[in-house]
């Protein structure tokens, strides 16, 4: 397991001690940093489009 699979399996435990029941995690939807999330046990809650237009 490489260093974004330790820190997602870190990122899902959290801190119970300190009360954390919650995790959040941002990527490109179908990314490799997606699927290492949902491997280390994460579940995709929603999707947002962001939209960009040039005027040059």
């Amino acid at each position: 397991m490489g260093i974004q699979g330790r820190a997602a399996q870190r990122r899902r435990a959290g801190d119970p001690l300190a009360g954390c029941d919650l995790a959040y995690s941002v990527t490109e939807a179908g990314s490799t940093s997606q699927r290492n999330l949902e491997r280390a046990g994460l579940v995709a809650v929603y999707s947002q489009a962001v939209l960009i237009k040039s005027f040059a």
